[in-house]
């Protein structure tokens, strides 16, 4: 959909839900993803995570959105960095410091 062929591509981002037609993430693999349609009028691609077999494994923690219509991603949370540990935090109890 958009973005390059190369496996070994590092991706570009802007600032933190900030839409641009130059970002994509990082290439990997073993990511996921799902439509979201409810009352929007254009589909939208949720991305979170996933990892790069290349020069070792790399965990990624970021979640992107890719607009269908506009063709340009945002990265809308996480971490930009690889192999970051995560915070699960305390069970049942929400914290905007938990990371997975």
């Amino acid at each position: 959909m958009s973005g390059t062929n190369n496996p070994a591509d590092g991706g570009s981002s802007g600032a933190m839900c900030v839409a641009g037609t130059n970002y994509v993430p990082a290439s990997r693999e073993e990511n996921r993803a799902c439509w979201i349609r409810g009352c929007q009028s254009n589909p939208q691609l949720l991305l979170y995570g996933g990892g790069s077999p290349l020069s070792g494994p790399s965990e990624y923690g970021d979640l992107w959105n890719y607009d269908v219509a506009t063709n340009k991603w945002t990265w809308v949370n996480g971490t930009l960095s690889t192999n970051v540990v995560p915070n699960y935090g305390t069970m049942t109890v929400s914290s905007p410091t938990n990371t997975p």
